[in-house]
């Protein structure tokens, strides 16, 4: 019996000894930032893609809205809706024959409609964008070439330049 104990505390010794020595796991420290932190503050839409944007899609939207009041087809009364409207408008057009619009005018008709609506969503695609776009400028690069001499009278050329 006296043996059993003996295991027994040893087991319990080993265990409690296993249990001190050892820590939990931690993840890896993050690495150190390479340069100084600098926080960045929004400094508000880049101007000249918002300007861009709205210019676009005000030439994209307001002949449209105009043909919406003005035209006969009834499928044309969806460019009132802005951006989603020319595309609903190809949905819903009627095909051309008799009683309808002449087939010879209405591919025209569908490619306006289609260039149109291309200019409306890129105009608030450019307009969303902005939000997103730095407006700080890209540095320009410098680059020279230079003749220079060579040697003791050789003479070459030197390029030199910032990127």
């Amino acid at each position: 019996m006296r043996a059993a104990v003996s295991k027994a505390s040893v087991a319990l010794l080993l265990l409690a000894a296993a249990a001190a020595w050892s820590r939990p796991a931690a993840a890896q420290p993050a690495a150190p930032p390479m340069g100084p932190s600098e926080s960045k503050s929004y400094g508000g839409p880049n101007i000249a893609v918002l300007v861009t944007g709205l210019l676009a899609l005000g030439v994209g939207y307001f002949p449209a809205l105009a043909i919406s009041s003005s035209s006969t087809n009834q499928a044309d009364g969806k460019l009132g809706v802005p951006v989603l409207g020319p595309w609903l408008d190809l949905g819903a057009r009627n095909p051309c024959g008799p009683g309808s619009v002449s087939c010879k005018v209405e591919p025209g008709n569908i490619a306006l409609v289609a260039i149109d609506g291309a200019i409306q969503t890129w105009g608030l695609f450019a307009t969303v964008a902005s939000f997103f776009v730095s407006s700080k400028s890209v540095p320009k690069s410098a680059f020279r070439v230079l003749p220079s001499q060579v040697g003791v009278g050789g003479y070459g050329v030197t390029a030199v330049g910032t990127f």
